[in-house]
Protein backbone atom coordinates (compact mmCIF):
# COMPACT_ATOMS: atom_id res chain seq x y z
CA UNK A 1 0.00 0.00 0.00
CA UNK A 2 1.20 3.34 -0.72
CA UNK A 3 1.44 6.07 2.01
CA UNK A 4 -1.55 8.64 1.48
CA UNK A 5 -0.22 12.20 0.58
CA UNK A 6 -0.52 14.31 3.96
CA UNK A 7 -1.82 11.60 6.08
CA UNK A 8 0.23 9.24 8.37
CA UNK A 9 -0.87 5.55 9.33
CA UNK A 10 -0.83 4.46 12.85
CA UNK A 11 -1.66 0.77 13.60
CA UNK A 12 -4.12 0.88 17.12
CA UNK A 13 -5.84 -1.46 19.30
CA UNK A 14 -9.17 -0.31 20.84
CA UNK A 15 -9.02 -2.06 24.32
CA UNK A 16 -6.14 0.50 24.64
CA UNK A 17 -7.72 3.97 23.92
CA UNK A 18 -8.60 5.92 26.23
CA UNK A 19 -12.11 6.46 26.77
CA UNK A 20 -12.57 9.71 25.02
CA UNK A 21 -10.79 8.76 21.79
CA UNK A 22 -12.89 5.49 21.93
CA UNK A 23 -16.10 7.52 21.99
CA UNK A 24 -14.82 9.75 19.02
CA UNK A 25 -14.39 6.88 17.06
CA UNK A 26 -17.50 5.50 17.59
CA UNK A 27 -18.98 8.84 17.01
CA UNK A 28 -17.05 8.81 13.81
CA UNK A 29 -18.79 5.29 13.26
CA UNK A 30 -21.83 6.09 13.49
CA UNK A 31 -21.99 8.95 11.12
CA UNK A 32 -20.34 6.98 8.45
CA UNK A 33 -22.98 4.15 9.10
CA UNK A 34 -25.95 6.74 9.06
CA UNK A 35 -24.20 8.15 5.76
CA UNK A 36 -24.09 4.82 4.60
CA UNK A 37 -28.03 3.93 5.10
CA UNK A 38 -29.97 7.03 6.14
CA UNK A 39 -32.79 5.42 6.33
CA UNK A 40 -32.03 2.69 9.31
CA UNK A 41 -32.09 4.46 12.73
CA UNK A 42 -28.79 4.89 14.92
CA UNK A 43 -26.79 2.58 17.05
CA UNK A 44 -25.93 3.27 19.77
CA UNK A 45 -22.56 4.82 20.40
CA UNK A 46 -22.33 2.29 23.61
CA UNK A 47 -22.60 -0.33 21.38
CA UNK A 48 -20.34 0.83 18.58
CA UNK A 49 -18.03 0.85 21.60
CA UNK A 50 -18.16 -2.72 23.25
CA UNK A 51 -18.29 -3.81 19.18
CA UNK A 52 -15.02 -2.44 18.76
CA UNK A 53 -13.34 -3.27 21.85
CA UNK A 54 -14.82 -6.78 21.71
CA UNK A 55 -12.38 -9.83 21.51
CA UNK A 56 -14.30 -12.71 19.37
CA UNK A 57 -12.18 -15.76 19.13
CA UNK A 58 -11.30 -16.86 15.18
CA UNK A 59 -11.86 -13.10 14.15
CA UNK A 60 -8.81 -11.13 12.59
CA UNK A 61 -8.92 -7.55 13.44
CA UNK A 62 -6.77 -4.77 12.05
CA UNK A 63 -7.36 -1.03 12.76
CA UNK A 64 -5.26 1.77 12.03
CA UNK A 65 -5.74 5.45 12.61
CA UNK A 66 -4.78 8.35 10.21
CA UNK A 67 -3.10 11.65 11.37
CA UNK A 68 -2.89 14.83 8.93
CA UNK A 69 1.08 14.79 8.83
CA UNK A 70 1.03 18.43 9.07
CA UNK A 71 -1.11 18.93 12.33
CA UNK A 72 0.28 18.84 15.54
CA UNK A 73 -0.58 15.39 17.20
CA UNK A 74 -3.96 16.11 18.96
CA UNK A 75 -7.22 14.51 18.74
CA UNK A 76 -8.83 17.28 16.00
CA UNK A 77 -6.07 16.00 13.89
CA UNK A 78 -6.76 11.72 14.22
CA UNK A 79 -9.15 10.20 11.68
CA UNK A 80 -9.85 6.64 12.88
CA UNK A 81 -10.78 4.08 11.18
CA UNK A 82 -11.22 0.34 11.62
CA UNK A 83 -11.48 -2.92 9.54
CA UNK A 84 -11.90 -6.11 10.51
CA UNK A 85 -12.73 -9.87 8.88
CA UNK A 86 -13.37 -13.33 9.42
CA UNK A 87 -11.54 -16.61 8.89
Amino acid sequence: MNDPQGYRLEPFDPTEMAPAELREAALLQQALEHERVAEDPLMAVEAIEARTRAETPGQWRAFFGARYTSAPTTRASRIWCGSRARR
